[in-house]
């Protein structure tokens, strides 16, 4: 049975921040959308074929963290939603890098470098470039992970012992997507400079977490991540506007 920890508080203020779990001015499921190209479906299918064939990323020990964020000034409209962000855009995740955070708190990152196919809104200078997008959640030594409950009462003795362990795990936050390579994004990001997080270059990072970031679907239509605690009703309308963006630039 696999435990969820939750490890300190996690809050989404909003555009501006992931209190305890990022220190960073961003903050931080499908309904089903019919694509018309067969065309569309054929490339995904093939580079998803190419991404399984990839050696895996994220190890087989996983960390759960199941929290319910609160968003700040979240928008009621896809518009909206959009208009919040510096640069949207779709493209393919070409490789991956783990990062940890290691500050007031302990946080699990992925580090996710995209080519750019298509930006949809925002600055256009990010055209056919490569850009590098943190996501919340990844790999993570097991010592660290656990570092602030590792001695606490509620956890047995093995449990404990194994807090001190070298193992590197993958830490799987419910409400940010982890990233996969050769996967299809369409992702409405903010810009953030070099300090942030404990990075030392500018990066990007999706508006409020996984709501900011769909994925292509095997019927070429984008969609959030879908979870236990994802809002279906708003999921399904951001799913179609997101799916109608990326249509119209092709």
């Amino acid at each position: 049975m696999k435990k969820i920890y939750t490890i300190g508080t996690i809050m989404i203020l909003g555009v501006g921040g992931l209190a305890a779990a990022q220190i960073s001015k961003s903050s931080h499921q499908p309904s089903q959308v019919i694509a018309t190209s067969k065309n569309i479906t054929r490339s995904h299918q093939a580079k998803k074929s190419q991404a399984q064939k990839a050696k895996p990323f994220y190890s087989k020990s996983a960390y759960p963290v199941a929290v319910e964020p609160k968003l700040a000034n979240y928008p009621k409209t896809f518009d909206e939603l959009l208009s919040l962000g510096e640069v949207s855009f779709q493209g393919t995740v070409t490789a991956l890098k783990s990062h940890v955070y290691q500050g007031t708190t302990t946080a699990a990152f992925t580090m996710a470098t995209i080519q750019v196919n298509q930006v949809l809104a925002g600055d256009e200078s990010y055209q056919g470039k490569q850009v590098n997008v943190l996501f919340s959640g990844g790999n993570i030594q097991k010592k660290i992970l656990l570092r602030d409950i590792a001695d606490k009462d509620f956890l047995s003795e093995q449990e404990k012992d194994g807090a001190q362990s070298d193992e590197i795990v993958t830490v799987k936050y419910s409400y940010s997507p982890l990233p996969q390579v050769g996967e299809e994004l369409a992702i409405i990001t903010t810009q953030e400079p070099a300090g942030a997080n404990g990075i030392n270059e500018d990066f990007l990072m999706p508006i409020f977490s996984g709501k900011g970031v769909f994925i292509e679907q095997n019927d070429g239509s984008y969609a959030r991540e879908n979870t236990e605690q994802s809002d279906k009703p708003d999921d399904t309308k951001m799913n179609a506007g997101m799916t109608k963006l990326v249509q119209s630039k092709r």
